[in-house]
């Protein structure tokens, strides 16, 4: 910088004929204070002393010799440039050359241009006359601020860092960032920007990607489970192709229209309507609340359309329950159930109606008995009202 050359101007008388005297220099590396370095080394021929100041996690100076015909162009090569530290501030990059014994612990030592005192180590009217200083307000700003009239220059400063992104991506490697801005304070009348990268970027490890499976053919879709209005059916597909993983669906729903509902009151009306129904849930509506209901139609036995109220086969379904729930009906069609008394009831006041009980023992033996004329009273009660039986099971 700007010393080297003015030391250049005065520094003819220094040579005497013949071979130039060995240059001693200050000679340090990393240390956080110049006056802190007590070692001395000589220079080779043709060399001077530089002194270069850096920031890495925090401001450091080292001393020594260097190539005098070097010396100006790693002067100007981080001109203006920053060190940076963790929590956004920043400190001026330095390294200038003398060439007098033991000159170096003096360099990179100007006063800050914020104080608008000039080094009195310099004719600034000199230095502008002869090397136009004033002009070159980053290294005018350094040692004649006053003169230069750059007092009132501010150099940009970085904000603090945000902090850290989360990671870009939920598997394997990816990114975080972090960002800060040229605004505490923002650079104004000429003063220095900020220098270094607004955005900061790191790796990020996450947890292995999954290896995705590959899905089947979707199979055929399930018959509608009603015979008339809107059902819903579905069909399924697995992951085997290749096994396995994570993501996709291996159910699929669609709304399903047979046709207009006909209001049927019991599973025999179904059958008469439709005489290839086949075994299964149905919606119904009884014939005098018009509540509308779901039964398990029996299709198959003894000409079929026989409404299902009680199954029971294996236990799954507790049978121990109290009045209103055998009056409201519970299980599930898909296991055991009681479809309810106040279902029954009406179902059976409105004609004649038949009961067949189905039994299967333990030994896989079958019986049947079939009661003509079978209906319970309206009311608390639910009283049974119910011809003789016939059929296999006698007693």
């Amino acid at each position: 910088m700007l010393l080297s050359y003015y030391t250049v101007l005065f520094a003819f008388g220094l040579t005497v004929y013949g071979r130039a005297l060995s240059l001693e220099c200050s000679s340090c590396s990393g240390v956080q204070d110049m006056q802190e370095c007590n070692t001395r080394r000589s220079c080779s021929d043709g060399q001077v002393c530089y002194t270069k100041r850096e920031y890495s996690e925090k401001v450091q100076f080292e001393l020594g010799c260097v190539d005098k015909q070097h010396c100006g162009e790693y002067a100007k090569i981080p001109n203006g440039t920053m060190g940076i530290n963790t929590a956004g501030g920043q400190t001026q990059y330095c390294y200038e050359c003398c060439s007098t014994k033991n000159c170096n612990k003096n360099l990179c030592n100007h006063a800050h241009h914020s104080y608008c005192v000039d080094d009195k180590s310099f004719d600034c009217a000199l230095l502008n006359s002869m090397l136009s200083l004033c002009k070159n307000i980053v290294k005018a700003k350094l040692i004649c601020p006053k003169y230069c009239n750059l007092c009132h220059v501010v150099d940009g400063n970085w904000s603090p860092w945000t902090s850290w992104s989360g990671c870009d991506v939920t598997c394997e490697n990816g990114t975080r960032s972090r960002a800060r801005t040229c605004t505490n304070p923002a650079p104004q009348y000429g003063g220095l920007d900020c220098n270094g990268d607004s955005i900061e970027f790191k790796v990020c490890h996450m947890q292995l990607c999954p290896v995705h499976g590959g899905w089947s053919e979707w199979v055929e879709w399930s018959s509608c489970p009603v015979t008339c209005g809107v059902g819903m059916q579905s069909r399924t597909r697995t992951c085997t192709n290749p096994v396995p993983d994570r993501f996709g669906q291996s159910l699929e729903d669609r709304l399903c229209n047979p046709g207009e509902c006909t209001s049927f009151t019991d599973c025999y009306g179904i059958l008469k309507k439709h005489k290839n129904a086949e075994s299964g849930v149905y919606s119904v509506t009884l014939w005098r609340s018009k509540q509308r209901i779901q039964v398990y139609c029996y299709m198959n036995t003894d000409n079929g359309g026989w409404t299902i109220f009680q199954y029971r086969f294996n236990g799954s379904v507790d049978f121990y329950r109290n009045f209103t729930e055998y009056e409201n009906g519970f299980g599930d069609f898909e296991t055991e159930f009681w479809l309810g008394l106040k279902s029954v009831q009406e179902m059976a006041s409105q004609g004649k109606t038949e009961l067949r009980l189905d039994l299967t023992a333990a030994d896989g033996t079958t019986a049947y008995e079939t009661f003509q004329n079978f209906y319970l009273d309206e009311g608390s009660n639910y009283t049974l009202h119910i011809d003789p039986g016939r059929g296999t099971a006698g007693n």
